[in-house]
This record gives C-alpha cells, sequence and structure tokens, in this order.
C-alpha cells in the first residue's frame, strides 16, 4: 500500500502536470492527469489504468483494491490486475491476495504445529461466521477479535486451509488491529523439517520449500544464480591511498540482503509496483551489470511480460517497457532509430521571448525537463520538474538554471568531500531514483535515454565507452549519490561510496529540419570511494551541450578544406610571383642553397598569410552567424571538435614566427653606406703663409647614423597601446564573455559554468586587435604623420641638411637610394648660415631637393629611389668592403667570442676599411652624376605593374637605374614597413597563448613580454649590422 507521503507528492505532481489534455502524437507519449472515474495512475508506467470491476482505486488513486470478498491476482494481459471473487464460504484475507476460511469451531491450542502460538499462555478462540465478505466472531462475541496470523506470523491454519478466527490473545500478547495478528516474531519464515523455510505465498500450497524467497525466485525463473552470491556487490576502481585502485566487495550488501529477496518474489508473483520497482533499483546501483542477480531478474521478467507494452502506440522506436515492470532497458538492434528519431515535436528558437518546451505548441528557447522520482524501496515519490537537484555542485538557483536557454552550453565542475556526498546520498534509507523525460509540449512527455559509461556487459567489457556505437546499451533510471549498497549486512556504516562524477545531457540539432531536436541524451559517469580515504579527491561536473548532428559538422568543414584548399592555392601563385620577381632581381638563374632559402622562407610567409585568412574568416562566421542568429540554423562546434582549426593557429604562427625571423635576419644583414657631399674648406695653415685643405668633419655622419639606428624597432602601431586596450576591452569590459556558447551576443557578465569556444574566442580577439592595429596606422598616416611629424619624411630631410645621401642595398643588386645633396656651400656650418640657407630654400632662390629637375613638384622633390645596380659594381664592393667587414667579423669573434661579437659588433675599423669606403664613396657618387646626366633614360618612373609587383627595370641589367619612390619603400628594412608581418605575429602569438590559457590579461602581458625581447634583439643586431657596414663604432651609436 502507498501511504499519505506518497499522496501528498502525488498531488504535487499533479499540480506540476495538470493542463489541457492533448490527443496522443505519433510518438513520444501524453500525460493526461488527473485520471478519469474509476481510473488509477500507474507510476510505473505513467499511465492511467481502469481497475477491475470488482475492484475501486484507493485512496492514494495509484493503485486498485478488490472489494471485500475479492482477492487481487495478475494476469499477464492487465496493466490493472484482477479480482478473483473467494469461493462460497470464504472472505478475502487481509492482505487481499488470497481467500480464508471463518473458522467455526473453538478451542485452545494444545501444540507447536502450523497454525499454534509459541511461548507465553496458550491462546483460545471462539466460532466466526461470514458477514459481507468479512469474518465477524459469532453471536457478536466481544471477547475475541479477528485473526488470521500466529505470533510467529504465519497464517493461523484449520486442516489445512487458512482460517480466520475469533481469537483471545494469550497472556502476554496482544492482537494488533491493523495487522490482524498476534505478533511476536518474524515472518516470512516457519519452522518445517528443523529449519525455516520460505513456501511463496501465505496460504499458498507448501509442495516445495525454499529457505529464502531469493531461492523461490532463482528456482521459479530457472536462474543460474547463487543465492549466497546475489546479495554480494562489488565495486571497481575503488582509488586506493597509494595512487592505485582496486576492486572492492561488499558481502552481502545490505539492500540486497534486505531487499533483493522479497522485492523478487512480489514482484514475480504479484507485480506489486512498489517492489518491482525497488528490485529496479537494486539493478541501477549495480550500473546494469548482466551479471547480477536483480538485473537478471528484471530481463527475466520483461521477457516474460513483453507482450503488453506501456504506451506502445505512442512511442515510435521499438522500446522495453513491459507493462507492471519499470522501464530499464532499451533494445540494443535500434540504437539509430532511438537517437535519432524525428518525433520531437517542440520548434527551436533563439529568440521566442523565454517561450519554454513545455507551455508552447510553437517555438520555444527554454528547454523543460521532468524527473519521475522513486525511494530505493519503490516507493514512488511524485514528479518534479528539473531545477537544481541533479546538481551536485550546487551554486545560485538562477545561475544553476541558465542550461535550460536553448543553446547555452554549460559546464559546472566541482571538488566534493566524502560528508558532503554521504550527506546526499540519503543514509540507510538509499538514494532517490529518477527517470528523465523531456517536456515536449503541453503534456507530452518525451523519454530521455542515459549512457551509463560504467555499464559492463556479460563478459565484462565497457561496451559504453569503447569507439563502437552500436553495441553501446541505453537505459533509463539513474540515481546521483548512493552509500547503502557499499554498506554490509549488519554494518553501522558504509565502506563504500558511489556517486555521479559527470553528469552531461547533449541536446542534438537535426540537419534535414532545422530548429527541430534529436532526442536528448543523458551520459553518466559513476564513480566510488573509499569512505576511508578523506583526503580523497572526488571531482563532479554537471554538463549541458548543445550540439549539432554529423552532417552539419562535415558541412563546416567540407567548406573549411575547400576554403583552405583555394587560400593556398592563391598563395601559390603569390609565392611563384615573388620567387620570379627575385630570380630577375638577382640575376642569376642557378638554383642554389640561397635560392631554396628563399623559397622556403617565401613559402612560409605567403602561407601563414593565407592561414591566417582561413583562420579569420571560419571564426568570424561563427561569430556572426551563431551568436546573431533568431531562428537556429546552426549550432556551436565545441573546442574537443576544432583540433584542426586550433593546428592550424599553432602552424600559422610558426609560420609568422619565421617569416619575422627571417626579416630580422634580413634587416641584420643589409648593405649601407652615407655618401657625403660635403667639401672641404680651405683653412690658413699653421703659422700662416698658406692655405690648405681641412678635414671634413665626421659628426654630420655620426648625427645620420645615430638617427638611423634610433629608426630600426619603430612601428606605425605601438604594441603597448595596442595589448593594453586590448586587455581592457576583452577582459575590463567582458567582452570576453561574449565567446561564451549561448545565443546571447551582448551578456558581458561572465560565468565559470557558460562553456566558452576558441572560434569565438579567436575571432572576437582577432577582430579588436586589427580594428587597434587599423586605427593605430590610420591615425599615423592621416593625423600624425600629416600634423605632427613622420619619422621617415624627417630623416630625409635630416639627410638633406647635412648634405649626407644614403645608399641602402638589401638584395645583391637592388636596394633603395636616397638623395641628400644640397645647394648650400658648406653644411658642417653654424646656425646663422644654416638658417639663411634654409630661408633661400623657402623663397625658391635654390635648386630642388630632387635628384632630376622636371615640370612637375613630385619628380623634382623626389629624393628617394629604388636603385638597381651592376653586377660590376657589386662585385667590386663584396670583394673590397665586405670582405674587408668579414675579416674583421672573424678577428673579433676569435679574440672576444661569438655570443660577444654579436652584442656588441665588430669594434673599430682599421685604416685599411676606411680607405675602402672612401673608394667607394667616389665610385657612387660617379654612378650617381652619371645616372644624373643620363636621367631620360637611367631614372625612371615606375609603372603601375612595376609599382605593383616591384619588378627591376630592363636596363638595369646592364646600367644603374634610379625607379622614383614615391612611398618611401626603405622602411622595407625598417620595423615600419613590416607592420602587417609584425602585427599578424602578435596576434597569432596572442592567439596561441589564449588558446592554452584561456586567459586574456595573461596572452596579452606575454605578447608584450615577446615584443620587448624581439624589438631588444632587433635593435641589438641592427645597431651591429650600421656599426659594421658604416664603419662607425658602436660606442657612437647612443
Amino acid at each position: 500500500m502507498v501511504g499519505k507521503t506518497l499522496g501528498v507528492l502525488y498531488s504535487i505532481g499533479l499540480l506540476l502536470l495538470q493542463g489541457p489534455r492533448l490527443a496522443t502524437c505519433a510518438s513520444g507519449f501524453s500525460l493526461q492527469l488527473p485520471c478519469g472515474p474509476g481510473q488509477v495512475l500507474d507510476t510505473t508506467g505513467l499511465q492511467c489504468a481502469n481497475c477491475n470491476p470488482n475492484g475501486t482505486p484507493d485512496s492514494t488513486q495509484t493503485s486498485c483494491q478488490c472489494n471485500p470478498g475479492h482477492i487481487s491476482g495478475f494476469a499477464a494481459d492487465t496493466a490493472a490486475g484482477v479480482c478473483t471473487s473467494c469461493p462460497a464460504g470464504q472472505v478475502s484475507s487481509s492482505t487481499g491476495l488470497y481467500c480464508v476460511v471463518c473458522d467455526p469451531t473453538s478451542g485452545t491450542t494444545t501444540s507447536t504445529a502450523s497454525g499454534s502460538f509459541v511461548g507465553g499462555s496458550m491462546p483460545s478462540w471462539l466460532p466466526a461466521q461470514a458477514s459481507n465478505g468479512e469474518c465477524v466472531c459469532a453471536n457478536n462475541a466481544t471477547a475475541g477479535q479477528i485473526a488470521e496470523f500466529d505470533n510467529t506470523g504465519a497464517p493461523l491454519m484449520q486442516q489445512g486451509v487458512a482460517v480466520k478466527r475469533c481469537l483471545v490473545c494469550p497472556a502476554g500478547s496482544v492482537l494488533n488491529p491493523s495487522t490482524l495478528k498476534c505478533e511476536a516474531c518474524n515472518y516470512p519464515a516457519s519452522v518445517q523439517a528443523g529449519q525455516c523455510v520460505w513456501c511463496g505465498l501465505p496460504g499458498g500450497p507448501c509442495t516445495t520449500a525454499y529457505k529464502t524467497p531469493l531461492d523461490f525466485v532463482i528456482a521459479n525463473l530457472s536462474l543460474p544464480l547463487a543465492a549466497a552470491s546475489a546479495t554480494q556487490a562489488s565495486f571497481a576502481n575503488v582509488p586506493a591511498g597509494d595512487g592505485g585502485s582496486s576492486q572492492v566487495p561488499v558481502a552481502p550488501s545490505q539492500p540486497l540482503a534486505t531487499l533483493l529477496g522479497t522485492s523478487a518474489a512480489a514482484c514475480l508473483q504479484l507485480a506489486d509496483k512498489a517492489a518491482c520497482n525497488a528490485l529496479a533499483n537494486l539493478c541501477v546501483l549495480q550500473m546494469y551489470a548482466s551479471t547480477s542477480a536483480a538485473c537478471q531478474i528484471m530481463q527475466k521478467l520483461g521477457s516474460a511480460r513483453s507482450s503488453m507494452q506501456y504506451h506502445s502506440a505512442s512511442l515510435q522506436a521499438p522500446i522495453s517497457w513491459p507493462v507492471t515492470l519499470p522501464w530499464l532497458y532499451y533494445p540494443t538492434n535500434v540504437l539509430s532509430s532511438i537517437l535519432e528519431a524525428t518525433d520531437v515535436k517542440t520548434q527551436m528558437s533563439f529568440s521566442a521571448g523565454g517561450a519554454t518546451s513545455s507551455g508552447v505548441t510553437g517555438a520555444a528557447s527554454r528547454l523543460d525537463f521532468v524527473v519521475s522520482m522513486y525511494a530505493l524501496n519503490g516507493t514512488w515519490l511524485g514528479l518534479r520538474n528539473v531545477t537544481t537537484q541533479l546538481q551536485l555542485c550546487g551554486g545560485e538557483t538562477q545561475q544553476l538554471a541558465s542550461w535550460h536557454r536553448f543553446g547555452t552550453n554549460y559546464k559546472l565542475t566541482c571538488h566534493l568531500d566524502l560528508e558532503f556526498l554521504a550527506d546526499e546520498s540519503g543514509g540507510n534509507d538509499g538514494p532517490i531514483f529518477y527517470d528523465m523525460y523531456f517536456q515536449d509540449g503541453l503534456t507530452r512527455l518525451y523519454p530521455v535515454p542515459v549512457l551509463v559509461q560504467n555499464y559492463q556487459d556479460g563478459s565484462g567489457a565497457f561496451v559504453n565507452t569503447d569507439s563502437i556505437a552500436s553495441n553501446d546499451q541505453l537505459t533509463r533510471r539513474f540515481f546521483m549519490v548512493d552509500q547503502s549498497l557499499g554498506t554490509g549486512a549488519g554494518a553501522g556504516s558504509a565502506s563504500v561510496l558511489q556517486y555521479a562524477r559527470a553528469f552531461k545531457l547533449t541536446i542534438t540539432l537535426r540537419h534535414d529540419q532545422r530548429s527541430s531536436i534529436y532526442p536528448p541524451l543523458l551520459t553518466l559517469q559513476y564513480a566510488a570511494r573509499d569512505v576511508s580515504q578523506l583526503s580523497m579527491d572526488n571531482p563532479a561536473s554537471f554538463e549541458v551541450l548543445y550540439t549539432m548532428d554529423s552532417v552539419m559538422k562535415a558541412g563546416f568543414w567540407s567548406a573549411w578544406n575547400i576554403m583552405l584548399i583555394v587560400f593556398l592555392i592563391v598563395a601559390g601563385f603569390a609565392w611563384m610571383a615573388r620567387m620570379l620577381i627575385f630570380m630577375r632581381i638577382r640575376r642569376d638563374q642557378n638554383i642554389d642553397m640561397q635560392v631554396l632559402l628563399q623559397g622556403l622562407v617565401t613559402g612560409v610567409d605567403v602561407a601563414g598569410k593565407a592561414l591566417f585568412v582561413v583562420l579569420l574568416l571560419a571564426s568570424l562566421y561563427w561569430c556572426c552567424f551563431f551568436k546573431l542568429q533568431g531562428s537556429v540554423m546552426t549550432m556551436m562546434l565545441q573546442d574537443s571538435e576544432i583540433q584542426r582549426f586550433k593546428l592550424v593557429i599553432v602552424v600559422a604562427f610558426i609560420f609568422q614566427a619565421i617569416t619575422v625571423a627571417a626579416i630580422i635576419q634580413k634587416q641584420a644583414m643589409y648593405d649601407m653606406f652615407f655618401i657625403d657631399w660635403e667639401k672641404p674648406r680651405r683653412v690658413v695653415a699653421r703659422g700662416g703663409g698658406r692655405e690648405e685643405t681641412a678635414p671634413v668633419s665626421c659628426w654630420r655622419s655620426l648625427f645620420i647614423t645615430n638617427e638611423w639606428n634610433e629608426l630600426q624597432a619603430e612601428r606605425m602601431t605601438m604594441p603597448a597601446v595596442t595589448l593594453f586596450a586590448l586587455a581592457f576591452i576583452l577582459a575590463g569590459l567582458g567582452v570576453d564573455s561574449t565567446a561564451t556558447i549561448s545565443p546571447n551576443a551582448t551578456d558581458t557578465s561572465g560565468h565559470d559554468y557558460l562553456e566558452s569556444s576558441q572560434l569565438l574566442r579567436f575571432g572576437i580577439a582577432t577582430g579588436f586587435f586589427l580594428a587597434l592595429g587599423l586605427v593605430q596606422v590610420l591615425f599615423k598616416k592621416l593625423v600624425y604623420h600629416q600634423y605632427v611629424c613622420n619619422p621617415l619624411h624627417d630623416f630625409v630631410d635630416l639627410l638633406f641638411l647635412s648634405n649626407i645621401s644614403c645608399v641602402i642595398l638589401d638584395t645583391r643588386h637592388s636596394g633603395y637610394y636616397i638623395h641628400g645633396r644640397n645647394q648650400a656651400q658648406f653644411s658642417d656650418t653654424n646656425l646663422q648660415d644654416l638658417n639663411a640657407s634654409l630661408l633661400k630654400e623657402e623663397e625658391g632662390l635654390v635648386a630642388n631637393r630632387g635628384l632630376v629637375s622636371s615640370e612637375r613638384h613630385d619628380i623634382r622633390e623626389n629624393q628617394t629611389f629604388k636603385v638597381y645596380i651592376t653586377k660590376k659594381l657589386r662585385d667590386k664592393y663584396e670583394s673590397t668592403m665586405l670582405r674587408q667587414i668579414q675579416q674583421l667579423m672573424d678577428n673579433t669573434r676569435a679574440r672576444k667570442g661569438y655570443v660577444s661579437t654579436l652584442l656588441n659588433g665588430p669594434g673599430r675599423a682599421g685604416e685599411k676599411m676606411v680607405h675602402v669606403r672612401d673608394e667607394l664613396n667616389t665610385d657612387f657618387k660617379t654612378i650617381v652624376a652619371q645616372v644624373e646626366n643620363n636621367a631620360a633614360t637611367q631614372v625612371l618612373e615606375p609603372l603601375l605593374l612595376q609599382r605593383i609587383m616591384q619588378m627591376p627595370p630592363e636596363i638595369a641589367n646592364t646600367k644603374p637605374a634610379f625607379v622614383h619612390d614615391f612611398h618611401n619603400s626603405f622602411d622595407a628594412v625598417l620595423f615600419y614597413g613590416c607592420e602587417a608581418e609584425l602585427l599578424l605575429f602578435d596576434i597569432l602569438l596572442f592567439a596561441v597563448i589564449d588558446m592554452s590559457s584561456q586567459n586574456t590579461t595573461l596572452a596579452a602581458s606575454l605578447t608584450y613580454l615577446v615584443w620587448v625581447v624581439v624589438k631588444w634583439i632587433r635593435e641589438k643586431v641592427g645597431q651591429n649590422n650600421i656599426s659594421r657596414k658604416t664603419m662607425v663604432d658602436s660606442h657612437f651609436l647612443v
């Protein structure tokens, strides 16, 4: 019988699910509450059933009770049981399960045979007679009360027939009016042949005796089990204190010893709902192990009663829910039809105004789930909406319920102590068991399949964790924490506790009908703990995952592969174009190591940029199409599913790091020297009498060299400002919180339980990084360079004022020429003369600054050129200048070591090197004069194609050629001209660190530190190169 507590809980369950009735759907099932007149709620199958004509609903309306004079029974083709009329002259027993005779005799017990009373004074009885289906004392005798059991709990017998007697209890015993028996000791045991035996139903023929009810069940179902081992529980992989794990047996286990036999017998013979649920619960506690007695009995009973199934007309997929039994197992041969069923009716939306799946018939943005709850002894505890009761980690109710919003991936992890888990386990009363349902509409419940990863098949294999999906075993019922199974019979406390270590609910979007979902899937992993190991770590997690099916995922990766191939092909064409230019400038068609290295570096450069574009487009696609969609078209990929994306980030960063290293190496090796146009002054020699030529001061050259040195690591953007602003926007303002997998694109609150996506993090961070860089570049070009200063223009002006030209050769036969020759008599002069020269220039009294005259202002004022030199001049430069420099480097390394030479430069140049420099100065002055005289053929204006492709002119093969450069392209030998590569390096470095740490502030800080190191290296190697090539000692470079 179900008690008053169950009635209250049931009433609450009715209130939760009350609503208008719906017609039965093609799949799933409808729960119509309250049930109609004369009907009861079958709490096992959650459906209404009619009582037998000879029965009526009990007070709880969850089971039928037979009318007086009738006994209850079970037939395989009924859901509510049958009520059978007792034969004439008999009445129903107090249990309502068998018929008894009203004993018309009187007497006193004189022996200890069946039906006697053991101990105390001998009882006596008066005649009894039948009246309205019940036994009463004859002649309305008031001295006795009707009883049907003796004080051992055995039924009263008269000539082999169970009877009810008008009993006068013996001294020392009282008749219990609620049980109608003289209570004394234990039942169902009775003495027979010198031992306690169990004979099945009370009053039934005792043709075969069994020691326990479990023996009776095992024999009746022909199970290959031993009753002694059936009550033993075993816990696998229990962590030990030494770091290992072991298998811990508990024999006998308290719930198996007390519940298994009686529940199995009552379920077998009477189909008692509480008993069948208790039997099912014992199976669930043992992880559905097919070797456990409870599970074997459930499977045997399920096979025997498979002719009638609960909701067989409503549930589309084949199920295994026999009438009278709880639903534990799904058939294993129809997994795809279960998990990919298309019968969920609710349409999902990201912008449905908070409508829930249980409250609308159209689109919903929130999902509701319901659990049917059972106590360990099988008592039904009612229906509850799923809120926070399945989350062991706890937290604020509003936050814990955020996973109900469709598309909001949720994961909460924690570490629990054993005391808390013991409190949650329910103690010796056992845990609460749950059957979960998705509320698919107003009253329609959709069963949620459960995948228990601890499940072992008959061979002991963990089939639910292997790579073969077809052999998975789906189940229905689960629990959260239990220590009853780990408590030995008669033990005061548990030795082993088990809990749901990982709880994962997966909702999958369908590809064939967007906004529709497949049935939700619950995946559970349990862990067992030795309660004596108080210091043991007990992790737990609750996760809700919204994803899309494999077809949609495959569609994205197909688009990814196509995009990757297309951009790599484009990068291949760019590589070929750049190598063609390189080979033309090189003027040597032989393939040597230099060509191979250049090809490798160029390939890495263009491939890195192509990969970055693919990464950017893919991440921006998800940022826009996932976060901004109203109707559900796609779901976010999980970080565990984007290993290719993460790999490409790392590869792109490595490629870009190689590119930056190649830039630094190239900028540490370019050739340069200054051409000083200053004429020596004529001064009076000491002692008077004659004039002589005074040496030209070197301070202008030192000053120019220092200014050039200061420009080496200057950039268009300021990394410190960029990274600080990025960290402030992402971390300070919480913008990086919008990278969580949720449909809310504006929520910046940020919670640890919301899962973030690396796709979204990369897209958001890269977008802001690029925006900050672009803003700074535009500010520099449009404002700072125009109205404050342009460091490149300032350097060109400084060269002109110093009357010094600069030659930079960044390849063997090409480079840049900055024309700095002025028309002043002397540049090495006092301030008054310098101001006078500048005034003349402003008034147009001197020639233009440019190398050649022209009617066009940009031509006659242009001072920067791309220069192409002949092979003869290059050979002379290498055989004289570079050979001397290399010899000086070798000598310095031998004297000071490699590291010291690398950091401090080769030292001062000797007399011979100075003489060689003067010769080259003269040669270049001659070349400039020659080009100036033949400006029509050797000073060229680039065509559009030449400007884009940077192709050398044809004349460069035979004569030096100067090509006008209106954009200060010599910044290519400075970081100032490599901003795109450096910014890309910063972005990818930030992305790699952020991907590893999931910490924006840390990523920004480490990126800045790396930039400081890169800058220091560039400044150091640049300074050494300038010192070597200009022969200015590094001590003068401050």
